[in-house]
């Protein structure tokens, strides 16, 4: 497994995997929608989108807890989603056909 990868896998599972987030289509293609669903309010929340090597390949700010996000310039493949929101952080599995 390359370094980088190791450090991202790493780094993953320190974050949390909630049931607080849902994404669909899984697997997604052209687009996928999220769902948010916590107390807290949206701010400054943003969604990262990271290949398997561990690069940030496409970042969306979000303003809502629910919506769609595009990804239809992004080759087929394994990815994670990682949602920042204030100090909170949720981390899933795509995969983009």
């Amino acid at each position: 497994m390359d370094f980088a990868l190791n450090l991202f896998v790493q780094e993953v599972e320190d974050e949390e995997l909630s049931e607080d987030l849902t994404i669909y289509p899984n697997p997604a293609k052209g687009y996928f929608n999220y769902l948010l669903d916590f107390q807290e309010k949206i701010d400054d929340a943003h969604v990262e989108i990271i290949d398997l090597m561990g690069k940030t390949v496409k970042i969306i700010q979000l303003k809502t807890k629910k919506g769609q996000i595009n990804v239809s310039d992004l080759h087929g493949g394994y990815y994670f989603i990682r949602i920042r929101n204030g100090n909170k952080s949720f981390v899933m599995s795509l995969i983009i056909e």
